[in-house]
């Protein structure tokens, strides 16, 4: 068995140590009790799948454990109407998408080893649920994730029931879905109206819930479906994406509409992007080796039986929410099934030999990659909803990837706002900050920043090497300027092979936040105009212009989103006032103990 294999093992072991397994289904029986969130998730259903798949490979107490969740769900979560709602107390119905397949996923793969009545019982249900979708309109005013879903229910629940009517809508969502492709592939969609344009020009989209939901499911409806020229058109969109998949398998989704969810390997409500990219690994090795890459930063965040939402949360004792580990067993059970497993592949990964920039006019967003780093430069500025806190603008880095340090800068959210509170955690660490690089106001000026600016300008000051230049205005989270332009700023970025240098005109009062990632077990040494932290690979910054302070000394500030902790370091002019600062940030590998 491969790491898919391990994965669902694992996972479905962790799940069922939080099953409840006395009172009545109504007191929480065969429910999944999630140890931070203090509460079932109603879509906890999702496990019945991957424990109905690890039963019929021979471990049968799952079945026990399947039987008595989908007990729990029909007691708790089920409506007379045939949906599914998201949460015990929500009213929220269209994740019947997922509950119908996942269900249809179960009777088609693992039904034969169902007690008597019981694939008949499952198969009225998937019926009910199925005809709630083919009515229910609101998917279709929602976002894309939801759409490319029913694409797939529609077709699962056709196929199973001999429905034509439910087939034929499947092609139509599916042509719908691919009308939100941008000239780049890139999947516009989380957030409505997906046809929308803001003053930037940007679409609404979320890299998280592209990889590990649309794009997968759009996927696996191809396959069936065999539709040649619908599936050219997903490995088109798969590949495009994949450049947004980091050399160790995290998910950059540090300037999306939902990254209030961002967990780095991906979204914390959605299913992973493995299956999906698996599905065609065979005409398109990269996608296979994406998957690899994806599988296995998954499984650096499992930790006793649990997908933890971060890379080294589990080393800072956040704990995990149960909602990430019953999600993506169902793609782990996927793999199995499909036969997948031997796709994976572990090819290395092909860097530029020389750093060069990239735009994506949808996004806003100039992407610089090289022999050791990669980058994202944003002026984003589609605002999620009524969420202003959200994703960083303003002509801002989002993220500096360094292919030994990993993550040196990551940009969460602007502030932390739990936007969907039953999927987001309550924090417990101290020092829950921003962690995102900013220009800031100080005195007078406190609540303003870059991160807040939707009317930045963004541009290419050179090739040889790149430079990027921005310049904005800093705004609080309402979008207020200061009065007679006292908030204006410009920085540039000049990139070259092994390092990037920073160069910040600031107004006054004003300052630049650079929060660097820091390792767990990694060190941190100060001097006058300089800081390193020292890991696997040191990343040093060195301040040529202006002066470094660490406002909490060498403690570190610690985020949710994406589950990183960071050292806050903060640059300011020499002589305060308006002025410029200047600064690179390289990284220098080191030989590791033993090696």
């Amino acid at each position: 068995m491969g790491i898919s294999g391990e994965l669902l093992k694992t996972w479905c072991e962790g799940l069922e140590r939080y099953q409840v397994r006395e009172g009545s289904v109504l007191e929480g029986k065969g429910g999944l009790w999630c140890p931070v969130c203090r509460r079932f998730h109603g879509r906890c259903l999702d496990a019945f799948y991957p424990f109905l798949a690890m039963a019929d490979l021979g471990e049968q107490r799952f079945l026990d454990a399947a039987l008595l969740l989908y007990e729990w769900a029909e007691a708790n979560v089920s409506e007379p109407d045939g949906s599914f709602l998201n949460d015990v107390d929500s009213d929220w119905k269209g994740i019947t998408v997922f509950s119908v397949i996942q269900l249809a996923e179960a009777v088609t793969r693992h039904g034969k080893i169902l007690p008597s009545g019981w694939r008949e019982r499952i198969t009225e249900r998937i019926r009910r649920g199925a005809q709630f979708l083919f009515d229910f309109k609101e998917l279709e005013e929602n976002n894309i994730n939801y759409r490319a879903a029913n694409c797939l229910a529609m077709y699962m629940a056709g196929n199973l029931l001999g429905e034509e009517a439910y087939l034929k809508k499947a092609e139509k969502l599916a042509r719908d879905v691919l009308v939100c492709a941008s000239e780049d592939g890139i999947l516009l969609g989380e957030g409505y109206p997906f046809e929308a344009r803001t003053p930037m020009g940007c679409g609404p989209v979320d890299m998280g819930y592209n990889i590990e939901e649309s794009l997968p499911v759009l996927a696996q409806y191809a396959y069936l479906s065999q539709n040649r020229e619908l599936a050219d058109n997903v490995i088109w969109m798969l590949k495009s994406h994949e450049r947004f998949i980091l050399d160790d398998g995290g998910i950059d989704d540090s300037f999306g509409t939902r990254n209030f969810k961002w967990t780095y390997w991906g979204s914390r409500t959605s299913d992973g992007g493995t299956l999906g990219y698996l599905l065609f690994s065979d005409r398109e090795k990269e996608l296979g080796q994406a998957a690899s890459r994806m599988l296995r930063m998954q499984r650096r965040c499992t930790h006793n039986g649990l997908l933890y939402g971060g890379i080294y949360q589990y080393e800072l004792g956040e704990p995990p929410c149960i909602h990430h580990t019953f999600t993506h067993a169902k793609t782990a059970a996927g793999i199995l099934d499909y036969g997948l497993e031997e796709r994976i592949t572990d090819l290395p990964v092909q860097r530029p030999k020389k750093t060069g920039i990239y735009y994506y006019r949808d996004m806003a967003l100039y992407r610089a990659e090289g022999p050791e780093y990669t980058a994202d430069v944003t002026s984003y500025d589609w605002q999620y909803g009524d969420l202003s806190q959200g994703h960083a603008g303003g002509g801002m880095m989002t993220l500096l990837w360094q292919r030994e340090y990993g993550p040196i800068l990551c940009s969460g959210m602007n502030e932390y706002v739990r936007k969907e509170p039953s999927n987001m955690q309550l924090p417990t660490l101290d020092r829950h900050e921003c962690i995102s690089f900013r220009i800031e106001g100080e005195e007078e000026k406190t609540g303003y920043s870059s991160l807040y600016d939707d009317s930045s300008r963004m541009y290419e000051a050179g090739r040889e090497p790149a430079v990027l230049e921005a310049e904005g205005e800093l705004r609080n989270a309402a979008r207020k300027k200061l009065e007679g332009g006292q908030g204006r700023y410009r920085i540039r970025y000049t990139f070259s092979d092994d390092r990037i240098a920073f160069q910040a005109e600031l107004p006054e009062h004003a300052s630049v936040v650079v929060p660097l990632v820091k390792a767990p077990g990694s060190s941190v040494r100060q001097e006058k105009n300089s800081l390193t932290i020292e890991g696997r690979a040191d990343i040093r910054l060195t301040v040529t212009e202006g002066n470094l302070s660490l406002p909490y000394g060498e403690e570190t500030i610690y985020n949710l989103v994406p589950g990183v902790e960071a050292v806050k370091v903060k640059l300011a002019p020499s002589f305060g006032g308006a002025g410029k600062v200047c600064w690179s940030v390289g990284v220098s590998g080191r030989r590791q103990a033993g090696g």
